[in-house]
């Protein structure tokens, strides 16, 4: 098997990765928004006055984990009736929803606890289409299957402990990690459309002769 049909599997290895890498992105994002519309419908019917212990149960069971999706959306600056100053970072769902069962809400928190979450849900459809956006776009794939294998290295450190989740997310997301990517995956790229196309030797006896034209100059 010569070198172009090695770097043309190795592309095709790239491609696939890069789909799967986004097409799984795309699945988990589908079920986050899936989550976060089913919460909301749950929560909108006990705000309209529907009280249901077992819907109660499933949204107090689910709490912490909706919160957690909500991000910056359900943290917010807020001035409860009792306190004479705004708190900020004040999670909205996790301390509105206690509330339902015992009737203590003011009109003020259902409406914010009901636009963080649509917030969260506009924000999800965003990213949901900028997904379906990638998914049809094959340098995309080429680019997520170069990232994948880059950082595999990387996630070997965090899976087997020697680094926790939060240098493992900071050196990915690092400025210079992602232009470490960029120069790999160009270099990749310009090396194997050459490879494919004339040849390493043919392109090196190429830049030969340029150069001994460029001397006799």
């Amino acid at each position: 098997m010569n070198e172009r049909w090695i770097i043309a599997i190795i592309l095709v290895i790239l491609f696939v990765l890069g789909f799967i890498k986004i097409a799984k992105y795309k699945f988990d994002l589908d079920s986050k928004q899936k989550f976060v519309i089913e919460y909301a419908e749950k929560l909108n019917t006990l705000f309209n006055g529907n009280y249901d212990s077992a819907i109660y149960s499933w949204l107090i069971q689910n709490l912490n984990r909706i919160q957690g999706e909500l991000y910056h959306n359900g943290l917010i600056d807020f001035k409860p009736s009792y306190v004479k100053q705004y708190i900020s970072n004040y999670p909205i769902l996790l301390n509105t929803v206690p509330k339902i069962r015992t009737n203590d809400l003011e009109c003020e928190e259902i409406c914010l606890a009901q636009d963080s979450i649509l917030k969260q849900i506009g924000d999800n459809g965003r990213l949901i289409d900028f997904t379906i956006k990638e998914l049809k776009n094959p340098f995309i794939w080429l680019r997520e299957g170069i990232r994948s294998v880059v950082t595999f290295p990387i996630y070997l450190l965090f899976w087997s402990g020697l680094i926790n989740n939060r240098s493992y997310t900071k050196i990915r997301h690092s400025w210079f990690f992602k232009l470490f990517t960029f120069i790999i995956a160009l270099a990749g790229i310009m090396s194997s459309i050459i490879t494919i196309i004339i040849g390493w030797d043919q392109f090196l006896a190429t830049l030969h002769q340029v150069f001994n034209i460029y001397r006799t100059i």
